[in-house]
Parts: C-alpha cells; sequence; structure tokens
C-alpha cells in the first residue's frame, strides 16, 4: 500500500504518461459512500425549496439502475439517470442542479496524490485523468479546479462511451494518444478497473489500497451528518505525522466546533450583549469562535479571571473563614505559607515574621482543612491576616469593576467556562449584587452539577444537556482537567489586577513549570483550528454534543498509547507541581502495557451519592 507521495512518485517518475484515477484518488467525497449524498440533496432542496420530497434516495438509485440496464453504450450520463426518475420535469431540474453542487461541494483533495499530480506537472510530465464517471465535463472540471489541478488531459466514461470495468477506455486514450502501453502509468483505488484492466492492455499500474485503518475514538453510526464527520476525518493525513496536531484535528476540533456552533444558537436566542470567555480554559473555545463568526469580534472578549483574582474583591464584601475556604484550591492540608500566599501577604516582612511568632507558627506548619473552622488559633491568625488586607481587598474590588466597565460589559453577559460547579458564575453574581453596576451574568457550560445550577438558580445553558448519556457526563466530569490543560492560554493563571496607564491591567503567575506544556498544546490548538477551517469549506453539518462527548469519553477511558504519553507528560500547576499521570489512571495503565480497566460501577455510584452531575 502506498502511504506517502515519495513512494508512488518514486515508481512514476520514469513514464512519460501518467494517468490518475479521479474519485478515491485524487479527490475523496466527505462521505462514506455516494448514496449519502442523495440523502443530502434530498435534506437541501426540500429546506430551500420547501418541498416535501421523499424517498429521494431510493428512487435516484433506481433509476441509475435502469439507466445502466437500458445503456445503448458502455457508460451513462447524469441527463440518462434523470429521465428514469419520476418526478415533475421542474423537480428533477432542480434535484439535478442540488446533485451536481453538492458532488462539487463534497469533494476535497486527496493531498499525497494531489502533491503527486505537481510532482508530475513540474517533472515534465504528461498528465491524464482517468474516470468511469456520470457526471459532466464542465462538473469535473469545477472539482478539480477547486483542488487545484488545472493542466491535464480529461478521459471522461460518460462522454467518450467507454470505462476501464472493461478495459475499453484504456484502449481508446492509447489510440488518442498514440502511444505505447509502456510508455503510461495508471493510479487509482479500485483492484479491477484501475489494476486488473491496465495490466491487462500492457499499462504499468499502481493500486492505492484503501486505508482501512478506523479512527480511535469516533465510532461509525448510521447517521448522515456523523457519517459526513467521520468521512473528513478518516479522509484527513497530517504530514509529518504529529500527535498533538492530530489529537486537536481530529478529536478536539469537532468537540470546538460543535460546541461554539451551539453558543452561537444560544446567543440568537438569548441575545447577549457580550459572550465572554473566561481564563485560561477559554482561550481555544475563543480562538475557534472567533474564527467562526469573524463579524462578531466586537461581540466576543477573552478575560482573565478566576477564583485566584476574585479572591480579594470577594472576601472585601464578606471575609469569613467559610468563604475563604471556598476560594483557595481544595486540598487536605496546607501549609501556613499558602495561607499567607492565598491572601498576597509580604512572607518576608517583619510584621508576617512577628505576625508567625506570635501564634506559633512557622511558614511550613500544617494546617488541615477539616479542622480550620474548630481551631481558635488559626481563626484569630486568619482574622488578623485578614484585617491586615482589608485596603488591598478594597483595591482588587474596586480594579475588578473597572476592569468590567474598560471592557464594556453590561447587560445579559454569557460567561463561558469549564466550571463544573458555576463557582465563577456565583462569586461573580455576588459581587455584581453588591455593586452599581448593570450586569446579568448568564453561565455557558459544558456540564455542571446539580449543586452548581441551585447555587446559580438555574441561570446558565449546559451544552452536555439531557440528551448525553449520565455516565459519560460523570466520566468527562472526573477527567476535566485533562479537557481543560489542551485549551489552556500559554501563560499562567491569573493572580490579580493594577492600574495600567489606561486601563486595568492583569498580573499572572509565573508560568515556568508548565511552559513545556507550550509547544505540544500549541500543535492542539493548530490542529483544531485547521479543522475548523477545513470543515466550514466543505458543508459544515451540525456535530451532535452526545456524539463529541462519546468521542471524548473513548479518550478518557481507551487512549491510544501515543495520546495517553503525551497526555500523561502534562505538567499542572493549579494546586501542586505534578504532571496530569498522576491524575488519570487510565492513562497510567496504557503505559503501563495493562488493559485499562473500565470506569468501575463503585465509582459511578459514589459520584451519584456525591451529586456532583
Amino acid at each position: 500500500m502506498y502511504n506517502l507521495e515519495k513512494d508512488v512518485y518514486e515508481e512514476i517518475c520514469g513514464y512519460d504518461y501518467v494517468s490518475f484515477d479521479l474519485f478515491d484518488t485524487l479527490i475523496k467525497r466527505s462521505f462514506s459512500s455516494v448514496e449519502r449524498i442523495f440523502e443530502l440533496v434530498e435534506y437541501k432542496v426540500n429546506q430551500e425549496y420547501k418541498l416535501n420530497i421523499k424517498d429521494f434516495k431510493k428512487n435516484r438509485m433506481l433509476a441509475e439502475k435502469k439507466a445502466r440496464k437500458y445503456k445503448s453504450r458502455e457508460d451513462i450520463t447524469l441527463n440518462d439517470v434523470y429521465n428514469y426518475l419520476n418526478y415533475e420535469k421542474n423537480i428533477c431540474t432542480i434535484l439535478m442542479k442540488e446533485e451536481i453542487n453538492m458532488e462539487v461541494v463534497t469533494c476535497c483533495e486527496n493531498i499525497p496524490l494531489v502533491e503527486v499530480y505537481h510532482m508530475c506537472l513540474r517533472g515534465g510530465q504528461n498528465i491524464i485523468i482517468t474516470t468511469d464517471m456520470y457526471l459532466d465535463r464542465d462538473t469535473i472540471s469545477q472539482i478539480l479546479d477547486k483542488i487545484g489541478v488545472t493542466k491535464y488531459q480529461l478521459f471522461l466514461s460518460s462522454e467518450i462511451g467507454y470505462t476501464k470495468q472493461t478495459g475499453a477506455l484504456f484502449d481508446f486514450i492509447l489510440s488518442d494518444l498514440n502511444i505505447l502501453p509502456a510508455e503510461l502509468i495508471h493510479i487509482g483505488d479500485n483492484k479491477k478497473s484501475d489494476y486488473d484492466n491496465a495490466l491487462k492492455k500492457g499499462i504499468h499500474a499502481i493500486w492505492l489500497k484503501e486505508n482501512e485503518e478506523l479512527l480511535k475514538y469516533w465510532k461509525k453510526r448510521n447517521d448522515l451528518n456523523y457519517d459526513h464527520l467521520y468521512s473528513i476525518l478518516k479522509n484527513k493525513i497530517i504530514c509529518p505525522k504529529n500527535v498533538e496536531k492530530n489529537l486537536g484535528y481530529k478529536l478536539f476540533g469537532p468537540v470546538l466546533y460543535s460546541f461554539c456552533m451551539w453558543l452561537n444558537g444560544k446567543d440568537k436566542k438569548e441575545n447577549f450583549r457580550k459572550i465572554v470567555f473566561i481564563a485560561r480554559e477559554g482561550y481555544l473555545p475563543w480562538l475557534v469562535y472567533k474564527a467562526l463568526f469573524p463579524n462578531e469580534k466586537d461581540k466576543i472578549l477573552y478575560l482573565k479571571i478566576n477564583k485566584n483574582s476574585l479572591r480579594m474583591p470577594v472576601l472585601y464584601l464578606d471575609d469569613s473563614l467559610n468563604i475563604f475556604l471556598q476560594l483557595i484550591p481544595d486540598r487536605d492540608k496546607y501549609c501556613i505559607l499558602d495561607i499567607i500566599n492565598f491572601l498576597y501577604i509580604d512572607q518576608k516582612s517583619k510584621e508576617t515574621t512577628d505576625l508567625l511568632t506570635r501564634y506559633n507558627y512557622s511558614i511550613n506548619t500544617v494546617v488541615r482543612k477539616s479542622e480550620m473552622i474548630l481551631d481558635r488559633t488559626f481563626i484569630a491568625f486568619y482574622k488578623e491576616c485578614v484585617n491586615k488586607q482589608k485596603s488591598e481587598m478594597k483595591l482588587q474590588y474596586k480594579l475588578l469593576l473597572k476592569y468590567f466597565v474598560d471592557n464594556n460589559l453590561e447587560g445579559k453577559v454569557a460567561l463561558v467556562n469549564n466550571s463544573i460547579n458555576a463557582n465563577m458564575q456565583f462569586y461573580l453574581q455576588f459581587i455584581k449584587e453588591n455593586s452599581a453596576l448593570n450586569l446579568e451574568f448568564w453561565g455557558i457550560h459544558f456540564i455542571i452539577s446539580k449543586r452548581g445550577i441551585n447555587k446559580i438558580n438555574n441561570q446558565c445553558s449546559v451544552w452536555f444537556g439531557k440528551k448525553c448519556r449520565q455516565f459519560e457526563k460523570r466520566l468527562f466530569y472526573r477527567n476535566c482537567l485533562i479537557f481543560e490543560h489542551l485549551l489552556f492560554e500559554p501563560q499562567g493563571t491569573t493572580l490579580n489586577y493594577f492600574n495600567g496607564s489606561d486601563k486595568v491591567e492583569v498580573i499572572c503567575e509565573d508560568h515556568g513549570y508548565e511552559l513545556e506544556n507550550d509547544r505540544s498544546v500549541e500543535d492542539v490548538k493548530n490542529g483544531v483550528l485547521e479543522f475548523t477551517n477545513d470543515y466550514v469549506r466543505k458543508i459544515p453539518l451540525c456535530i451532535k454534543p452526545s456524539f463529541c462527548l462519546n468521542a471524548l469519553c473513548n479518550l478518557y477511558l481507551y487512549p491510544a498509547m501515543q495520546d495517553a504519553k503525551f497526555i500523561c507528560n502534562i505538567k499542572d500547576d493549579d494546586f501542586e507541581k505534578s504532571c496530569l499521570v498522576d491524575k488519570w489512571n487510565q492513562g497510567k495503565m496504557i503505559l503501563s502495557n495493562k488493559t485499562p480497566f473500565f470506569y468501575n460501577l463503585k465509582l459511578h455510584l459514589e459520584m451519584i451519592l456525591r451529586k456532583m452531575v
């Protein structure tokens, strides 16, 4: 089997005449079969012309069968087919026009073979395109122009009347060009028509066997939209092979495309004044949304807000220890140094040293989260720390409000982030209710817990909604760190704000530990954006969220070895310096060459009882 252009070219470079088959050789359809195009034609015609045509695929296939049965020569034309369709003449005209349009639109280049074509062109070889096809010359020319193939001689069975299937088309070519069989080589994907019959005529031939490798995470389904996506992903060859870009193109690209299209639909329904993508996991969805809807650039924002940057503003309004514990990373125990850093206290100052001495603490003293509420010494220590930072809390509160104003936030604002428990929106609503800002936050979530829905009074829309399986939603929750890290902006997490020259600026954490992620995550981003651009140039059919969630869960449960290796080595600095391998059991099992365990019933029941999702 020939996979790369250089393998094919090495075999054909010595021939004066090179013949290419067309379908599944120079071009690929974005469907698994031509019959799918008939389904799409019926749908498009009914939508655009307000008709009620039924069973077009069945009738179209029967008409072609009749046309071939009663043909007067070896091949037929599209007009021959439509002569046997039992629709009114004007309806047939509309259907045939739409079928031709769909043939052109759904075709895309087979990149390695198109590159072979260009190699032959540069080498001065004579290029022939030989195809058994009922479409006319003008339609075939449109398809070839679309993929950049412009210099060739076309031998078309519907025009000439002979086919490769009988071998007679090869006889016609040799006679028409007045060449010997030894001067010609033919490349195609059909064993009989392109290979066996060419060899019988003394023509050298290359058989391009179909790539039977299935996509790893998308499983075949009998659904028109899904078949369209599956075929596009299967046809895509990323060379040189790049694990990260491949994962971006073939998994996260469709996921984020589908999410952004759904979000745009929500915007049309809710009429948001602004759509705000929250750092850092909002970064890649923001880029995809901008690419899809460039005319809405003034409506969408990428803002750097998180629990770190909200901690001081919220504590300015309510500095209780209970609120503080909700605003810090969820761990079982902390060092006193962590508590000081969470409140942005200078640990090296004499005041801080004296404070620690008074409470008989060192920066390494460990305190457990479960004991803090009952520990009088710690409570007193915390209160003194808070009092020490009152002015800073007030400043951060005012800076946050100004940050909103600087970015023209007012009215109903969509808030896009991956907060499962809606903490971000909850605290922003809390701040808004204690300010004079005219703001209404509406959460946009991938998934959300029941607890989160209650916290924000159901002021949200959820992408992985009721039509998605509960089991898969819980699995997504369990692995949300993987999802988030592949969407991250290449910058440290937001800490707080300061007054810039003319507007509020953001201070971010040092990005040193996670810096090694940037190159590989950049490749994921490039793959996602390449898919987005490719998909909108074809027929951008709807990709159901349930399909996307299922594909993500297939990654989480049964990752390919190269994907597991990449993800497990991603560094995570959110809570503690570690790699995702420490948080992903399935990945660890794959890397140790063990069969990954299925998402077990015990964990499933535990998450139900905890009402996580």
